[in-house]
């Protein structure tokens, strides 16, 4: 977080940690030394802001696996804990903002070790041919 002046006003520049963006605050200040106070109260209010609360995957296993309780078959809930516990062990307990398109293609389609095995995946089966 910096102080820098643009045209005749002191703006404040700091790296959003949620966002992870550069942003800028006008200080309406043309005084360096006013512009410092406005930059202490500032950090201050940033301090008290509430932080966001990221989801986990294992809270939202919990709160899916509850749906799917009361509206799906059993056997479909096991399928789906299964899924997702196969899921945690790769990925680990990540909040679900961090779960983007690679990890979870291949956790899909590539191949994750689980309980010390190699999975195969979907498509390698299709491709192996039929022996009696």
């Amino acid at each position: 977080m910096y102080l820098i002046k643009r045209k005749s006003v002191f703006c404040i520049r700091y790296t959003d940690e949620i966002d992870n963006h550069l942003k800028q605050v006008s200080t309406h200040c043309r005084n360096k030394k006013d512009a410092l106070n406005f930059l202490s109260r500032f950090q201050t209010e940033l301090k008290q802001k509430k932080k966001l609360q990221f989801i986990t995957l294992n809270s939202f296993k919990n709160e899916y696996l509850e749906h799917v309780k009361r509206i799906h078959s059993q056997h479909y809930y096991i399928a789906i804990e299964r899924t997702f516990n196969r899921l945690i062990k790769v990925t680990g307990d990540i909040p679900l903002v961090k779960l983007d398109r690679v990890t979870l293609e291949k956790f899909l389609f590539g191949d994750t070790p689980v309980c010390g095995k190699k999975e195969v995946s979907p498509k390698a089966e299709l491709r192996q041919p039929f022996i009696s």
